[in-house]
């Protein structure tokens, strides 16, 4: 919707970058709807994202391989979610501009952002899309939620910085920004003298004015001085970070002639409660949040719905058209994981959604600390004190026995003796914030006097690592979870088994209980509830029978995890529980795979166990490869292998289908399909090449070894 101006003069204001000179109501500085160049004929490139697909002037130019990460939701809206690898920007590459001197400005909201480095994302500038050294390496505008000192500035908590990719971080912005509201950003540089950055960010409320002077600027010393695209930029490192951009302008000599004239805003959904991922949520919590819109909200445009069920008829709605407070006073089931999807819809049609998520896990489920494995060669203590009081303080576990592990760095604050790999405090010891509440044992100890009553995590985990826990279990159905926490850009990737011989001994058996995998969480500090899950993500529930187990933790290879504790929260009784894949390889949509690589699949008994004899694999859809397989009866469960007699094509693309069926009276058949990418860049001799038998030709190779001089790195 354009806004209509009483024009009493015409103020020219230059921006303090390139020389970009924009028209200025003088009326418009104290009550701006939008941006000050709006409505301008300026030389740029303009983007409302209304189509189906990306316009092809876009190019992604990530170095992480996650797939879907800059997709269109149909609305006029671009959506960027997490990514691995660093640095990754959607860049503008498909039109003719100044490499060196750009401005841009676009309309962002943040939709799920975690804290830590890898959460990250805004405006890239004179970012390099070229194979090589450079490759996605430019200026950044970013979105940041830690504490962290920059251009020699301290921040705390949510703010801007500027950062030269892998080179340097510079100036900062002091700017709360909050999740789910829109922001307007504008950032220029230039290269002409000293590579300079400047950038401001503002309310896209409707009320807030552009402020007229930069709030950020960065005279960058980094050589060479980056020159490249601009476009937007990602976070890294599989952080989360998810945002959403409804447009863009890049402004720049060289590009057309075209009118700056953006859409009035989407409809914001802010403040809401409980806030996102918060655990230990009381059964009777009321939801709230508040719908904004520029242009007006009727209350029967707000909708909410709570695990797929619609809850609107129930919603109390007042405010006004411009702000509408939002509750919805419902009740919840203790040890669900509750999802939230609130919508507003404005007068002109604009559409936005928002999605969090919170717990109502009780505290008093059957637990096992992290930092609580066995020691002194199968020893263990049944529900342990926490604090000072803790028989685990300082004790020893027996290498290959209570414990492996490879390494032995890292902090021993707890059991400071112990060679495991250390200990270090968990993230809201003593301190009760939204993201990491302290639980009610450690809050209680604290308020008695326990000055030992810290919340550890086993960090500092290496690759193979284990710990075993002893412990009397409770009988019943549960869904297994593991607090933990990633700042790996590969995420967290480890194994639950259940010892089923002596935990005393060394060379233990073992039998598989399930995955606990899951992305990066953006930093070691942030502590999720992950699931017991299958080899392909979905949650895995576990019947128990009581009496004394013992269960392992194994850290697997990639990525890296600090582990809190282990909580059992019970479940409705499902039925039988039938076997299920708990661990395939290669993943599903792995990728770099060997062309020589088998497919390895285990399978994991439940109430029912795996007939060995129903076991079929197709491999590449019908290629049945059945009478191929290597079938093995492992503790728990039964491990298939396929060796495939041929070298797969470079990048190929491969299938995997295994079906099986259960023992029981009438067996349950089930079916799992994956999928994964075979190594590019090596050599292939085909068949074609080869020569006839008779052919007077000495089959074989030829080689030359040539040794370098001593310390070459070639």
């Amino acid at each position: 919707m354009m806004k209509n101006w009483s024009y009493r003069a015409i103020v020219r204001t230059t921006l303090k970058t390139m020389g970009i000179a924009m028209l200025i109501p003088a009326a418009a500085l104290q009550a701006q709807v939008f941006p000050l160049d709006y409505g301008q004929n300026v030389n740029g490139f303009q983007e409302q994202f209304d189509g189906a697909t990306l316009n092809s002037a876009w190019q992604v130019v990530d170095s992480g391989t996650t797939a879907n990460v800059y997709t269109l939701n149909g609305k006029g809206v671009l959506k960027v979610g997490s990514v691995a690898g660093d640095p990754n920007h959607l860049l503008l590459t498909g039109v003719t501009y100044d490499r060196s001197n750009q401005e841009v400005l676009a309309r962002f909201r943040v939709t799920s952002f975690g804290t830590g480095d890898g959460p990250r994302g805004g405006i890239g500038v004179a970012v390099t899309s070229a194979a090589g050294g450079d490759f996605s390496k430019g200026i950044d505008y970013h979105f940041r939620d830690l504490n962290e000192t920059v251009g020699g500035v301290a921040y705390t908590g949510k703010h801007m910085s500027f950062l030269d990719d892998l080179r340097s971080w510079g100036t900062g912005t002091d700017f709360k920004w909050e999740a789910g509201a829109w922001y307007w950003m504008r950032v220029a540089y230039t290269n002409s003298t000293a590579a300079t950055a400047y950038g401001k960010i503002w309310a896209a409320d409707g009320l807030t004015p552009e402020p007229v002077d930069w709030m950020a600027t960065w005279v960058n010393t980094q050589t060479p001085p980056r020159t490249g695209f601009a476009g937007l930029t990602a976070g890294s490192n599989n952080g989360q970070a998810g945002f959403e951009c409804d447009y863009f302008l890049l402004k720049s000599a060289g590009l057309p002639s075209v009118k700056v004239a953006p859409s009035a805003s989407p409809p914001e959904i802010v403040s809401f409660v409980p806030s996102d991922k918060l655990s230990y949520v009381g059964t009777n919590t009321t939801v709230s949040f508040q719908a904004k819109s520029t242009v007006g909200l009727s209350a029967t445009g707000i909708s909410l719905s709570i695990n797929g069920v619609d809850k609107t008829a129930s919603l109390v709605i007042g405010g006004s058209a411009s702000l509408r407070t939002v509750s919805y006073a419902g009740s919840y089931e203790f040890n669900r994981v509750y999802t939230l999807v609130a919508r507003a819809i404005s007068s002109d049609g604009q559409d936005s959604s928002f999605t969090w998520t919170f717990d109502t896990f009780r505290q008093d489920n059957f637990s096992i600390e992290a930092e609580d494995f066995n020691f002194n060669g199968g020893q263990y203590v049944d529900n342990p004190p926490i604090g000072a009081a803790s028989p685990y303080v300082n004790m020893v576990g027996t290498p290959l026995i209570d414990e492996n592990s490879p390494t032995t760095d890292g902090n021993h604050d707890y059991r400071n003796a112990d060679p495991l790999t250390g200990l270090v405090e968990a993230v809201g010891t003593r301190t009760m914030t939204a993201s990491e509440p302290v639980r009610q044992v450690y809050q209680d100890a604290v308020t008695a006097g326990d000055a030992l009553a810290i919340d550890y995590a086993v960090g500092w985990n290496d690759d193979n690592q284990w710990m075993n826990y002893t412990r009397t279990f409770p009988a019943g159905t549960f869904q297994p979870y593991a607090r933990i926490a990633s700042g790996d850009g590969g995420g967290f990737n480890s194994r639950l088994d259940w010892v089923t011989g002596s935990p005393a001994i060394a060379n233990q058996t073992t039998s598989p209980l399930g995955l606990v995998s899951g992305p990066s969480t953006g930093d070691y500090g942030n502590f999720v509830f992950a699931p017991l899950s299958d080899a392909f993500g979905k949650m895995v529930v576990q019947r128990l029978t009581a009496g004394v187990k013992t269960l392992r933790w194994t850290k697997l290879v990639g990525g890296g995890a600090d582990l809190n504790f282990f909580t059992f929260v019970p479940v409705a009784d499902p039925g039988t529980l039938t076997p299920f894949l708990v661990e395939v390889f290669p993943r599903m949509d792995a990728t770099g795979i060997s062309p020589l690589a088998d497919v390895v699949a285990t399978i994991a008994d439940r109430d029912t166990k795996v007939a060995s004899a129903s076991v079929q694999m197709f491999f590449d859809g019908t290629n049945d490869v059945t009478s191929s397989l290597q079938k093995v009866a492992v503790t728990g469960g039964l491990k298939v292998t396929y060796s495939s007699t041929n070298i797969h094509t470079p990048s190929s693309v491969h299938s995997v289908t295994l079906i099986y069926a259960d023992n029981a009276a009438t067996p349950n058949k089930l079916t799992n399909t994956w999928q994964y990418t075979v190594a590019g860049g090596y050599v292939v001799l085909p068949a074609s090449d080869a020569k006839s038998v008779g052919s007077g030709q000495t089959p074989g190779f030829t080689t030359r070894l040539v040794q370098t001089s001593n310390g070459s790195a070639n």
